[in-house]
């Protein structure tokens, strides 16, 4: 007999799998024959046909009207007002830590920006209106603070950086008025008026420009409060603190109110937004100093509270009333601030 061709034996192995194919096809297309159509759903249970005993199995599929409406449901609600107000209490109340790192990073910076002060360098354009150490000097102190904060500089300068001491040494080095504020014993007294000048500013008659630079400010000032040299003065008079920032909420809240968006030029927006809430935050840090079981009894309706994206007044005006109905009663007399 003759031996089959290469040619043939190159091909015997599929020639014998033709038939093992066909058995399956047959056997999958058999009338009757069941499939599992489920699919992974949550937490990786499966829906559809699981089980033939459960009637919920044999639900129908949703239909069109019942698919559009779940895909139009409410805007998620993942912005927090209150972000940060942990990390804020952490840094007021520990002591200064040493940071070996942080530490050579400021030092470098600060011995960088004398020898530019030395050379000449100027910032904020204050070679044109900066006036001498003297004349500084000679102002009392809520005078002093007032001429400071009289530009937008303080705003910008404790923001522009991602540690606030920077921030504050750039100030200190490069503005004769800071300088000399900063190392007074009594700057909280020229914090403490700031606030009061500042807030009034909150006021319909008051240009956009300067409903930008005042809110900057307020911001910033949250960021005051991880600063040694102020958190020093601050410590043993944080009631009349608290004091200080609900004011300004309350300014907010009045300014939300009697505000023209049309007259202030920005469509609906009154010129601010987060800034109110690091007001917020301040206050309720505070709060937790002077009155914790006060504090601990609002928390966690506070920290409940969530925002979509979308920056909404009326959610700002909830927001602020929240904390102020929460803490006003800590504060049973304003009029002692200063004393």
């Amino acid at each position: 007999m003759k031996a089959p061709s290469k040619r043939v034996l190159r091909f015997l192995p599929l020639l014998l799998l033709i038939p093992v194919l066909l058995i399956g096809w047959q056997l999958l297309t058999k009338p009757g024959a069941e499939s599992d159509t489920s699919q992974v759903g949550p937490a990786g249970a499966k829906t559809g046909n699981t089980n033939q005993d459960d009637p919920s199995s044999h639900a129908p599929n949703p239909t069109t009207s019942d698919i559009k409406t779940a895909s139009s449901s409410e805007p998620v609600r993942n912005v927090s007002p209150t972000l940060g107000l942990a990390e804020l209490t952490k840094l007021f109340e520990q002591d200064v830590i040493e940071d070996a790192r942080r530490q050579a990073n400021i030092a470098a910076k600060r011995l960088r920006w004398l020898d530019m002060k030395k050379a000449g360098t100027t910032k904020w354009g204050s070679d044109k209106w900066m006036k001498e150490p003297d004349y500084y000097k000679q102002l009392q102190t809520p005078q002093l603070a007032q001429e400071c904060f009289s530009r937008a500089i303080f705003g910008f300068a404790m923001t522009v950086y991602d540690d606030p001491m920077l921030g504050y040494s750039s100030l200190e080095i490069f503005h004769n008025g800071f300088a000399e504020l900063f190392k007074r014993e009594d700057m909280w007294k020229g914090i403490l008026h700031v606030y009061d000048y500042l807030s009034l500013k909150l006021n319909p008659n008051s240009d956009l420009r300067t409903i930008v630079t005042v809110s900057n400010h307020f911001d910033a000032f949250a960021r005051m409060y991880r600063i040694p040299a102020f958190k020093e003065q601050v410590k043993g008079r944080e009631l009349i603190f608290l004091a200080a920032n609900l004011q300004v909420l309350k300014r907010y809240r009045q300014y939300l109110e009697d505000y023209d968006p049309v007259a202030l030029g920005t469509k609906g927006s009154p010129g601010f937004f987060g800034e109110p809430c690091s007001v917020a935050r301040v206050a309720l840090m505070l709060a937790k100093q002077v009155a914790p079981q006060k504090y601990a009894a609002i928390e966690p309706e506070l920290k409940s509270v969530r925002w979509t994206k979308e920056q909404k007044v009326e959610d700002l005006k909830s927001f602020i009333n929240l904390v102020i109905e929460g803490l006003d009663g800590i504060v049973s007399n304003q009029s002692e601030r200063l004393e």
